[in-house]
């Protein structure tokens, strides 16, 4: 029997016997209750990176790119950006609109009116603004390179939302990087402007891949790395909720319920396993949010270890 079956159990037993658990939230389990339908529309925090990454060389920071966390920047790219090339990257509101297109149920990135407006360039003393030919509005908020390296856009997407996306750089380079990303619901909130599921976050194949030190571990949106000390601790029994999957998407994804709703309205399931009880085990859990609708999420074990990563989130309005 694999270490993390083992631990699997040893969690239902504490759920149904009420022995001690961890202290991080309530733990659900599939029969969860359910709460009356309310409409919410408090703020959601899709993706954060703790500002103490921005102490590292640009290089070495996760980049957040239409829903894929990756580090694909390059010394090269750096260096190029610095020297002049590819000014783009250092513009906030450019970088905001390549960057969440996968939570906009609009197709505005081939919007040939979007290079005419830049083509135009900022003009002093008025707010540095993009206008999609939909009525997407992008406006750039704030933008410091130098003292506090941060700058922020505000996108406000019609029958949708608004989207705050805050950046900061490195000390080596003002080429800008996502550090957070809230969306509010807005009041006339359509959900049939999708027609399939928009991607909040991911990690590709390739990276899982990686030393499991370099895989993005998703903790309520911020992005850590696991340690090796953290590893042996998972596999010697310890934290055995890191080693459950329903438990983990329940634990590590309360960032996506909107403020001012108790996490216990929220009713999570399994829903699919592929593979059980081998390396690549695949575990889908789908969590329904009243008055938003439903993430999937996508978890999947790396190499030997037993602790569960969230390789995807996605989420479909309801």
């Amino acid at each position: 029997m694999k270490i993390r079956n083992f631990l699997s159990g040893i969690v239902i037993v504490l759920a149904l016997t009420g022995c001690s658990r961890p202290a991080v939230a309530p733990i659900a389990t599939e029969q969860a209750i359910h709460s009356p339908i309310v409409e919410i529309r408090g703020p959601v925090t899709l993706y954060e990176l703790r500002t103490d990454y921005f102490e590292q060389k640009t290089i070495e920071i996760p980049r957040y790119s239409k829903g894929e966390v990756t580090n694909d920047f390059t010394q090269n790219i750096v260096d190029g950006y610095n020297e002049g090339h590819s000014p783009t990257l250092g513009d906030p509101v450019v970088q905001a609109m390549a960057a969440i297109s996968n939570v906009i149920p609009y197709d505005y990135l081939k919007d040939f009116t979007i290079g005419e407006q830049l083509g135009k360039g900022k003009v002093d003393g008025e707010p540095y603004q993009i206008t999609t030919a939909i009525g997407i509005v992008f406006t750039e908020l704030q933008r410091d390179f130098v003292t506090t390296r941060s700058s922020s856009v505000e996108a406000i997407v019609p029958n949708w939302g608004t989207y705050t996306i805050f950046f900061k750089n490195s000390k080596d380079s003002d080429l800008q990087l996502i550090q957070k990303i809230i969306f509010t619901q807005a009041p006339d909130f359509k959900i049939d402007l999708i027609e399939k599921p928009l991607i909040v976050y991911s990690v590709s194949e390739d990276t899982l891949q990686k030393d499991i030190s370099k895989i993005p571990y998703y903790v309520r949106g911020d992005i850590n790395y696991v340690t090796n000390e953290e590893v042996q601790s998972v596999n010697e029994g310890h934290s055995p909720w890191k080693s459950t999957p329903l438990l983990t998407a329940q634990f590590m994804t309360t960032n996506l319920i909107p403020e001012g709703m108790a996490e216990d309205q929220v009713h999570y399931d399994v829903v699919n396993v592929e593979n059980a009880s081998e390396d690549n085990e695949i575990t889908i859990v789908e969590a329904k949010v009243p008055g938003l609708g439903t993430y999937t999420i996508t978890l999947q074990y790396a190499g030997k270890s037993s602790i569960c990563f969230i390789t995807k989130v996605t989420l479909q309005p309801s």
